[in-house]
C-alpha cells in the first residue's frame, strides 16, 4: 500500500494555469504499445562513471551494489543479455546507453495523466545525466498495483530518457505509529522493492511526509504520486509545495486491488488457510488457535470433503438415476396399458361396492388402504416421473403452496374488517379443497360437491347444537356427530385425495369448540387453567364460526386450533401491546421498531375485544395499540425445511418402502437386518408428513397465526400452531417426549378433551385414561385394524414406560449415579425409537394379516419386552427398586450423621451403619 493510502484526502489544489509540458499522453501511450525495459545494472555503472559528482547520498544504496560480481543475473539481466545483439542502442546524449528489450507481448499499466487533466507545472527534465524520480509508501504485502505505480514513475517521460527511480519505505515503528500494524516487517517490505525490476534504489527509513530538505539531499528531480490531493496537519496538500516547483508527477492508481483488499480475502477464508496449514504440519499453537477453534475447523474440514465427496460422486449418481427414471416411466406405462385393459372391470366393481348397501356396512366394511393414487394429467405425470413424488402428492403440495400467497394478501385486509377476514378465509377454503380435485373430471367434481356440503351441514349441525343444547351433552353430541360423519366422509374420496383429511381437522375443531362453550358455562374455579384460557363465554356468530372451521391455512391437513386462537387473531388480541411488551421490543429491536411501530401498529380498535384479553393494570392496553409483527422470515425457513423433507424422500423414501416387508427377499433376511431395514422405513415414512405439516404451519405463520407473543429478550415466538418438531421428535429419550413432538395439536385436542376429560375430577390419570385416548386417536384415523394394533399396543408400551421412568430415573438423578445420566438418556433414546418404528408398522400397512406377518418376523420382539417389564413389575421388582433406592438415600444421611458423631473413625462409622436399621 502506498503512502497515499494513509493520509486523509483533501479539497483539489490548483496553483498555476501553465500547461505542463507533454509527459505521456493517453493516446502516446496506446501507440507506444512496445514498451522498453533497461538494463540499470549497465546504467547505473556509466552514470557513475560519467558524472563528476556522486549522486548517491549515505542512506542510498544502489541495488546493482548489493550483488557481488559472482552472484549471477536476475531473468530479467539474463533475458537482456540474450536479446542483446538483435536490439539497438539509445543514447541520451549524457553518454550513458541503454539496450533496448521488446516487451510487446509484456502486460502494461495504466497511462499516466493526460497534461490536460491537471492545471499545474511541470519542470522539464534535466540533460546530460539520468533523471531522478522518488516514490514512497509502506508496500506491505507488495502486489501488481504497487508494480504498476512504479513502472509508471519508471517510464514517466518514455523510451527517449532515463530514469533513476529511488523508492522510500517506512519503517516500523513510524508506521505503526500513523497507521498500524503491518504484515510484513521493514525489512522484509524493503526486500520485495528491492527484487522489482522497475526500482534502482530503495531509501529505507523514509519520512512520512517528504519536505524540502529530503529532495536536497537525494537530489531528487520529480515525486511521483497519483494526483488525489492528501491532507496533513499543517497544510492542505502535502504536494503543494512540490508541485510549486514544478516537480510533482501524477500516476495512476490500479483500482480494485490493495494491502487492505489482500488482508480482507485472508480474512474471508481465514478458515480454508488454517485447515490447509495444519494439514501442512503447522500446529495449533504455531498458528494460536483455541481447543475449540481447533475443533471446530476440524469439523469444517469434514463438512468440505461430505461436500467435495458428493461432488464427486454426483455424475455416477445422475447416471443411475436417469437410469431409474426410464425403468420408471416404462413400468407406467405398463401399469397404464393394464389399466385401459380393465377399465369395464373396474366400472363393474364400482357399481358393485356402492350398489343398494346399508350405511352401516359401509362404515365397517373393510376398505382399501388409504393411499393416494390415480390416474392424473399428462403434466403431472411427467413430473412426477423426473421427481419420484406420487402424483396425488405434487398435487397435495402445489395446493399447499398456493396457500402462501393467501395469506399474504389475508395479512392486506383492513384489520378492523372482521367479517371480511371471515368471508375470505371461508371462500378461499373451499377453493383450496377444490385444487385437489380433477375438474375434467365431473365424478370429481361431484365428489366435490357433496364433500363441501357434507362439511357444511356437519358444522352447522354442530354450531346449533352447542347454541340451543346446554350442559353436558352438548359437547359429547357434538363429539358423536363429527365422529360419526367423519367415518361415513371416508367412504367419500377420489383417486387422487382423501376427503378424510380435512374432515379430520374438521372433528378436532368442532368439539374443541362445544367443550370451550361448555366450559364457558361452568363457574371458573372447576376449569384447569388451559380450560379458562380456552373457554368461549360470548358464543360467535355463524359467519365467525365457520370463517374458523374453514380456515384456510389449516383446513386441508392441520394445523388444528382453538377458536379462541382464532378470535384473538382476527380481533387483533394477540397482538396487543403491553407497557412491558413494548419495552422488550424496543429494547432488543431499538434501531428497527420506530418505522416498523409506523407501519405495523394500528391505533384505537373498534371491533370486538375478547373478556380474555383485558389487563385493566396496564395504561397501554387502554390506548388499543397492535402492533403486527413481520413473520416473513420465519415462514420462509418452515418451507425450505419441508423442501428439505422433499429432498431427503426423493433420495431414501423409494428405496426404502415398508411393502418390501411382504416380500419374499426381506423374509429371507437376518432377523438384524429385518429388523434395520423397518426403522428406516418407518424414518422414511415420517417424511410426507413433516412436508405437509412445515408447509402448512408457514403459511398460517405468513397470515399472521402463528404469533405466539414474545420472549424474555423482546423476540417474536412463532409457535402458536406448530404441529411437528422434528428436531425433538427424532431425538426424544422417552415415549412422553416423542409423542408431545408428533402432531402436537393433536395431542393437545386428545390431551385436554378425551385424556383429562375421562379421568375423575381430583384424581389421577389412570391406564383406563391412556387406553381411552389411545382408542379414541384409532377411532379418529379410521377403522382398519393397523390403526387398533398400532394404538392399543402403543397405551402398553406407555404404560410400561412409565413404570420404567418411575423406578430407574430416580438412580440416575442422585450424585452417586448422575455423571451416568448421559449413558440413561442414550439408552432411553435409542430403545424409543427402535420401539416406536416397530409399533407404527401397522399404522402404515393397515392390514391385520400383514401387519402381523411383519411382526411375526421381528418376532414381537417390542412385545416380548413390554411383557417381561410387566412381569417383572409384577413379580415385585418396583418394590425392591424402591426399597434399595430408600436404603441407599439413608444410608447417605445416616452416613453424614453418624461421621459427625464419631469425629470421622472409620471403624466406628462401620458399626454404627451395621447396627442401623433402615425402614423399608
Amino acid at each position: 500500500m502506498s503512502l497515499s493510502s494513509k493520509r486523509k484526502r483533501a479539497g483539489n489544489t490548483t496553483n498555476s494555469s501553465k500547461q505542463a509540458p507533454p509527459i505521456h499522453t493517453d493516446k502516446e501511450f496506446t501507440q507506444n504499445a512496445t514498451t522498453t525495459s533497461v538494463n540499470y545494472e549497465d546504467d547505473i555503472n556509466d552514470f557513475s562513471i560519467a558524472s563528476s559528482n556522486s549522486f548517491h547520498t549515505d542512506d542510498e544504496l544502489p541495488i546493482s551494489s548489493k550483488r557481488s560480481k559472482n552472484e549471477p543475473n536476475t531473468p530479467e539481466e539474463e533475458e537482456a543479455s540474450i536479446n542483446s545483439s538483435s536490439n539497438s542502442s539509445v543514447s541520451d546524449g549524457s553518454g550513458a546507453s541503454a539496450t533496448i528489450i521488446d516487451t510487446k507481448n509484456f502486460p502494461h499499466s495504466p497511462p499516466l495523466l493526460s497534461p490536460s487533466q491537471y492545471t499545474y507545472t511541470v519542470n522539464p527534465p534535466p540533460v546530460g545525466r539520468p533523471i531522478r524520480i522518488y516514490c514512497d509508501g509502506i508496500f506491505d504485502l507488495f502486489h501488481f498495483g504497487h508494480a504498476r505505480m512504479l513502472e509508471q514513475a519508471k517510464k514517466a517521460f518514455g523510451d527517449e530518457r532515463e530514469v533513476y527511480l529511488l523508492v522510500g519505505v517506512c519503517d516500523d515503528q513510524l508506521t505503526r505509529e500513523k497507521k498500524g500494524k503491518t504484515v510484513m516487517n521493514g525489512y522484509e517490505r524493503a526486500e520485495s522493492l528491492r527484487h522489482c525490476k522497475w526500482v534502482d534504489c530503495v531509501i529505507e527509513h523514509a519520512p512520512w511526509v517528504v519536505d524540502q530538505e529530503f529532495l536536497s539531499k537525494h537530489r531528487i528531480d520529480y515525486v511521483a504520486h497519483d494526483d488525489i490531493p492528501y491532507a496533513s496537519i499543517d497544510t492542505s496538500d502535502v504536494y503543494a509545495f512540490v508541485k510549486e516547483q514544478g516537480k510533482f508527477l501524477p500516476t495512476h492508481r490500479t483500482e480494485g486491488v490493495s494491502t487492505s483488499d489482500l488482508i480482507t480475502r485472508i480474512v474471508r477464508d481465514y478458515d480454508q488457510y488454517v485447515r490447509r496449514n495444519l494439514e501442512r504440519g503447522v500446529t495449533a499453537k504455531e498458528l494460536n488457535l483455541g481447543f475449540l477453534k481447533e475443533q471446530e475447523v476440524n469439523l469444517k474440514k469434514s463438512i468440505s470433503d461430505i461436500k467435495t465427496s458428493i461432488h464427486q460422486n454426483w455424475h455416477g449418481t445422475k447416471t443411475e438415476l436417469r437410469n431409474d427414471f426410464s425403468e420408471l416411466k416404462n413400468d407406467l406405462r405398463q401399469t397404464f396399458a393394464v389399466w385401459e385393459e380393465k377399465s369395464q372391470e373396474y366400472v363393474r366393481e364400482f357399481s358393485r361396492k356402492f350398489g343398494a348397501e346399508s350405511v352401516v356396512d359401509k362404515i365397517f366394511r373393510r376398505r382399501s388402504r388409504r393411499s393416494m393414487v390415480g390416474g392424473v394429467a399428462n403434466g403431472e405425470d411427467s413430473t412426477s416421473t423426473i421427481t419420484g413424488v406420487p402424483p396425488d402428492h405434487l398435487r397435495v403440495l402445489a395446493t399447499l403452496m398456493s396457500t402462501y400467497p393467501l395469506a399474504l394478501t389475508f395479512r392486506s385486509l383492513p384489520p378492523r374488517n372482521q367479517n371480511l377476514k371471515h368471508l375470505f378465509s371461508l371462500t378461499f377454503a373451499i377453493l383450496v379443497m377444490f385444487g385437489m380435485f380433477d375438474v375434467a373430471n365431473t365424478t370429481s367434481l361431484s365428489r366435490f360437491a357433496t364433500g363441501v356440503y357434507g362439511f357444511l351441514v356437519c358444522a352447522l349441525l354442530c354450531y346449533a347444537v352447542t347454541v340451543y343444547v346446554k350442559g353436558k351433552w352438548a359437547p359429547r353430541i357434538v363429539f358423536f356427530l363429527a365422529m360419526g360423519h367423519l367415518s361415513v366422509s371416508a367412504r367419500l374420496s377420489n383417486d387422487k385425495f382423501d376427503l378424510t383429511g380435512p374432515q379430520m381437522i374438521l372433528v378436532i375443531k368442532l368439539t374443541t369448540f362445544a367443550f370451550s362453550v361448555y366450559d364457558g358455562q361452568k363457574p371458573i374455579k372447576e376449569l384447569t387453567p388451559y380450560q379458562r384460557n380456552k373457554r368461549i363465554v360470548v358464543l360467535p356468530s355463524l359467519l365467525e364460526f365457520l370463517g374458523y372451521v374453514f380456515f384456510f391455512g389449516g383446513f386441508l391437513v392441520g394445523p388444528a386450533f382453538e377458536f379462541m386462537d382464532y378470535r384473538q387473531f382476527i380481533t387483533m388480541g394477540m397482538y396487543k401491546l403491553s407497557s412491558k411488551t413494548l419495552k422488550r421490543i424496543q429494547l432488543q429491536h431499538h434501531d428497527e421498531i420506530d418505522q416498523s411501530l409506523q407501519n405495523n401498529i394500528i391505533g384505537q380498535n373498534n371491533g370486538q375485544i375478547t373478556d380474555n384479553q383485558k389487563d385493566d393494570d396496564d395504561d397501554d392496553e387502554k390506548k388499543n395499540l397492535y402492533y403486527i409483527p413481520d413473520g416473513f422470515y420465519p415462514a420462509v425457513r418452515k418451507l425450505l425445511f419441508g423442501f428439505f423433507w422433499i429432498t431427503l424422500s426423493m433420495l431414501m423414501a423409494k428405496e426404502f418402502t415398508i411393502e418390501w416387508t411382504l416380500s419374499e427377499e426381506y423374509k429371507k433376511k437376518s432377523f438384524l437386518y429385518k429388523f434395520y431395514y423397518i426403522q428406516i422405513a418407518a424414518f422414511c415414512a415420517r417424511f410426507k408428513y413433516y412436508v405437509v405439516w412445515l408447509i402448512a404451519e408457514g403459511a398460517c405463520i405468513l397470515s399472521g397465526l402463528g404469533f405466539n407473543g414474545y420472549d424474555d429478550k423482546g423476540n417474536a415466538k412463532w409457535n402458536r400452531v406448530t404441529n411437528i418438531d422434528v428436531i425433538a421428535y427424532e431425538t426424544a429419550d422417552n415415549i412422553k417426549t416423542l409423542l408431545e413432538a408428533w402432531n402436537m395439536n393433536t395431542n393437545i385436542w386428545l390431551k385436554n378433551y378425551v385424556y383429562l376429560r375421562v379421568t375423575p375430577s381430583g384424581k389421577k390419570p389412570t391406564f383406563f385414561s391412556t387406553f381411552a385416548t389411545f382408542g379414541t386417536s384409532a377411532l379418529w384415523h379410521g377403522f382398519l385394524p393397523g390403526y387398533y394394533l398400532t394404538f392399543v399396543s402403543g397405551a402398553f408400551v406407555q404404560s410400561t414406560h412409565r413404570a420404567i421412568r418411575r423406578n430407574i430415573r430416580p438412580f440416575f438423578l442422585t450424585p452417586t449415579l448422575s455423571p451416568y445420566k448421559r449413558i440413561y438418556d442414550l439408552t432411553g433414546w435409542f430403545a424409543t425409537q427402535i420401539t416406536i418404528n416397530y409399533l407404527i408398522v401397522p399404522f402404515l400397512l393397515l392390514s391385520l394379516r400383514q401387519s402381523l406377518h411383519v411382526w411375526k418376523l421381528n418376532y414381537f420382539i417390542a412385545h416380548v419386552g413390554v411383557i417381561l417389564i410387566n412381569v417383572l413389575f409384577a413379580m415385585g421388582a418396583g418394590k425392591m427398586l424402591m426399597r434399595t433406592r430408600v436404603l441407599l438415600s439413608n444410608k447417605k444421611d445416616l452416613l453424614k450423621q453418624v461421621e459427625k458423631s464419631t469425629n470421622g473413625d472409620a471403624k466406628d462409622i462401620g458399626e454404627n451403619i451395621e447396627n442401623a436399621v433402615v425402614p423399608e
